[in-house]
């Protein structure tokens, strides 16, 4: 088994397949367009016979305001793990760590398995998701799914500068990371 890191548009026909298809039975996603996957890296366990065994993905997210201030993070998402109890999602994890702490940047995603994260060694806060916003069509967005924020904090201290302060963080996009 290997971890491979690939930008979504760089997957073969055969990964690009097998991503969708993940991500379609996990959370009903529409298949991957080619901006997105150009925006995308991908992290991908592969077998010897390059089945995906788990996945995950990330996104720079540049221009968060928060505090007056402009931030860039890394966008934690699509995580998931074609067989679960196999160590699959802590290998993907373990990639994605040592990625984000190479890049100096925050990592931030939502999720409602807190304990997954922890085990993989992500901070976790429960009081912050909705005031992750973003604008839609001129109307203020703000997310109602009961999940908590995972992070690894990077050198902006950027969570640590959420998390001592009651202000909206005004998010560029919708948070589909």
């Amino acid at each position: 088994m290997k971890v491979v890191v690939k930008n979504g548009a760089e997957l073969s026909p055969d990964e690009l397949l097998q991503v969708n298809t993940t991500k379609a039975r996990q959370w009903h996603n529409p298949p991957m367009d080619d901006d997105l996957a150009r925006e995308t890296t991908l992290f991908l366990l592969e077998d010897e016979k390059n089945q995906i065994l788990a996945q995950g993905e990330l996104i720079e997210v540049n221009g968060i305001i928060f505090n007056n201030k402009t931030f860039n993070i890394i966008g934690i998402g699509g995580i998931v793990a074609n067989e679960w109890g196999k160590g699959y999602g802590r290998q993907i994890m373990s990639a994605i760590k040592s990625y984000i702490f190479e890049k100096k940047m925050t990592g931030v995603g939502f999720t409602n398995k807190s304990g997954f994260y922890v085990k993989c060694g992500f901070k976790i806060d429960s009081g912050s998701k909705r005031r992750f916003v973003y604008m839609q069509d001129g109307v203020r967005i703000t997310n109602k799914e009961d999940e908590d924020v995972l992070y690894l904090e990077g050198e902006d201290k950027f969570m640590e500068k959420v998390l001592s302060s009651s202000e909206d963080i005004l998010l560029p996009r919708r948070p589909d990371w």
